[in-house]
């Protein structure tokens, strides 16, 4: 059972060194005396899933910690599960020096006692007897110092500080060199500035006596990215990054990865090569939607650079992989005309990029022949994926992240979409595209085909499907830039007499013939016929 140790003195600061398990040791007061003992536990008569078990003045608490379930007692065992944490606390008056478990591995600390060790378990147990090994509390140790950066890779200077028991004098020394009585530098409280690589060894000496000697390493590194979506990590980061490093990476798709650390000939949907041809890493795509728009099975994405957020992790049992990918960018983007208007529809969610507003159109208004427009998402937010929108923005390309996001489409939107160029769907239904008006002027959702019918939808294209019965007479929506939408009766298709009134309500033609309403005025919006029409 390999285990990370780590020590806390007074405040949380912490020093981490290999032994056998991953353990969290806690120094209390010492104080009273009595003689050492073993306490060999067993786990006989407690019922199944229980996490706390006291013998002899000895407790063994069990957690989930990242597992999905706890160290507990089952048929008779104490069983630790890989990523569970055990606990164990003892007396006030005893401190444990020994912890044997009851496949022979066992866990010490090189004679340091304690009153609690935590161990974070990186294997699976199943032990019928627990030994715990404890001696007398006399207070005649000195604890040794802790540190507060644990030993690992750095990529930035820091601060470093000490800290040991109260009334304790710490020396250290930066050279490698062991530390003594005679010998190593006086810690005064100042921060050690730590910018390359290091290792640091110290005791602490109070009363004449010294503890033993510990010690931490911190190895730099020269990092080509910062893990930042602007300057994300690139491959050859991988390597030097401690295992669980979250961030944002950036290669090409290579293809899928396979065993043996080779790109396969066919690939697969559910993982990525991404690097370069000398060096590449597996990437495990998650089973979302992500997954459907970025695997290079089902998507043209072979040869293209991408940047993804993921976390190290092995993979393939290839150390360097990388797991956990929730965002993945440089893929996709949103056109948006000169019109200022679009509409998008996509088999993954996605964030909103800065500068277009989303939105769907969650109804008709029969009396006045409007539509409602529900602008939901905003710069930053998620659209699920299969949600037909219409977007708002000034004339430009917006390259847009993939989400892993699984939320649902919302309810009651009247847009729908294709992923490739396909005929409009819908049952009794009249169909509408975005698009201008004959005259080229009004821009809005008009017939894509003869009297509604349906018609040939572009890909990643949205499209406006309405009940025939409500709107088989309503040939176009004008989408109005003043924040709304408006809609439009085919009044060129009408040979009846109109009268035509500004918006505030200036009669300017009385009577006109409703083809010719709109002829010779100024573009902007009329009341025609007691509608507003949009010219």
């Amino acid at each position: 059972m390999m285990i990370r140790l780590t020590k806390y003195i007074g405040v949380m600061e912490k020093r981490r060194f290999r032994i056998c398990g991953t353990v969290l040791i806690m120094m209390l007061s010492l104080i009273s005396t009595i003689s050492a003992r073993n306490v060999v536990m067993t786990f006989t008569g407690y019922a199944n899933e229980i996490t706390e078990v006291t013998q002899d003045g000895i407790t063994i608490l069990g957690d989930k910690g990242s597992a999905s379930t706890p160290s507990r007692v089952w048929n008779e065992e104490f069983r630790v599960y890989k990523g569970s944490v055990v606990t164990f606390k003892t007396v006030e008056d005893e401190l444990i020096t020994k912890i044997i478990f009851g496949d022979g591995s066992s866990i010490d600390w090189n004679g340091q006692p304690t009153k609690e060790v935590v161990i974070n378990s990186d294997i699976k147990g199943e032990f019928k007897t627990i030994t715990v090994e404890t001696q007398n509390n006399t207070g005649d140790f000195v604890a040794v110092p802790v540190f507060s950066h644990q030993s690992g890779v750095y990529s930035s200077p820091f601060d470093l500080s000490i800290i040991a028991e109260s009334g304790a004098e710490i020396k250290y020394t930066l050279d490698g060199s062991v530390p003594n009585l005679n010998e190593g530098i006086v810690y005064d409280g100042s921060a050690i500035r730590i910018d390359k690589t290091t290792t640091v060894k110290a005791i602490a000496l109070k009363n004449g006596k010294s503890s033993a000697v510990t010690d931490v390493t911190y190895t730099f590194i020269a990092l080509v990215g910062d893990g930042s979506l602007a300057n994300p990590y690139i491959i050859e980061d991988v390597d030097l990054l401690p295992s669980g490093t979250e961030g944002w990476f950036k290669g090409t798709i290579l293809g899928s990865y396979g065993n043996g650390g080779i790109i396969t000939e066919t690939p697969v949907n559910t993982n990525m090569a991404v690097g370069t041809e000398n060096l590449f890493v597996p990437v495990q795509l998650p089973s979302s939607p992500l997954r459907d728009a970025v695997n290079p099975k089902e998507n043209d994405v072979i040869g293209k650079t991408i940047r993804f957020y993921g976390e190290k992790a092995e993979y393939f049992s290839n150390p360097n992989g990388i797991k956990n990918v929730s965002q993945v960018a440089d893929l996709y983007s949103i056109e948006v005309s000169d019109a200022g208007y679009s509409t998008y529809y996509a088999n993954h969610a996605f964030v909103v990029p800065e500068g277009i507003k989303i939105g769907i159109i969650s109804g008709i208004n029969v009396k006045n022949n409007t539509l409602t427009i529900d602008w939901k998402y905003a710069f930053g937010d998620i659209v699920p994926a299969n949600t037909a929108v219409i977007i708002e923005g000034k004339a430009n390309n917006y390259p847009y992240i993939v989400d892993d996001s699984k939320s649902s489409s919302p309810t009651g939107n009247l847009l729908k979409g294709t992923l490739e160029n396909a005929m409009t769907e819908g049952e009794n239904c009249v169909f509408y595209k975005l698009a201008y008006d004959q005259q080229g002027e009004n821009l809005g959702f008009y017939w894509g085909a003869d009297n509604g019918a349906a018609f040939m939808n572009q890909a990643y294209k949205a499209y406006l499907a309405l009940p025939q019965a409500q709107a088989s007479e309503i040939n176009g929506f004008l989408v109005d830039t003043d924040g709304g939408t408006t809609g439009v009766t085919d009044i060129q298709a009408k040979n009846i007499k109109v009268d035509v009134y500004t918006l505030g309500g200036v009669l300017i033609r009385q009577q006109v013939e409703a083809v010719h309403a709109l002829d010779g005025l100024q573009k902007g919006i009329y009341i025609v016929n007691g509608k507003k029409i949009i010219k």
